[in-house]
């Protein structure tokens, strides 16, 4: 099942990351090793991105 845009910030904040800024086209967010994290998805993400939200956290 997919993640939702609510579902993939808790797990970046579980993680810890967190929320640094509204950019332009996106919510930019912060993984814990500094990469950034960009969403701004209403509903259920692509497969892709939350693949590399995972993978950016360190869970994959």
């Amino acid at each position: 099942m997919p993640l939702t845009k609510r579902e993939a910030e808790q797990l970046i904040r579980m993680h810890g990351g967190y929320f640094d800024h509204h950019g332009r086209g996106h919510d930019v967010w912060v993984a814990p090793n500094g990469s950034m994290i960009l969403l701004r998805h209403a509903g259920d993400l692509k497969k892709r991105l939350e693949n590399n939200i995972y993978k950016k956290l360190g869970l994959k």
